[in-house]
């Protein structure tokens, strides 16, 4: 099975991304934490609602649900 960092629409990587240099420790705390599971619901609280900052989209269940491709 994938990572939710091999997951994560394009869209969105792309916004993480856009974010690195401007934000290194965030950048490197959530990307370290999708690249470590395979499901949203192993993500802490905090790289949850950040993920979901970064995506421009509101935090919960059904949002942060919706940033992954499906399998």
């Amino acid at each position: 099975m994938k990572t939710l960092l091999e997951r994560l629409k394009p869209e969105y990587l792309e916004l993480l991304e856009a974010d690195a240099e401007k934000f290194p420790y965030l950048y490197q705390s959530v990307k370290s934490e999708l690249s470590q599971n395979e499901f949203w619901t192993e993500l802490t609280t905090r790289v949850s609602n950040q993920i979901c900052v970064i995506s421009k989209v509101d935090f919960g269940i059904i949002e942060l649900d919706s940033l992954f491709i499906k399998e």
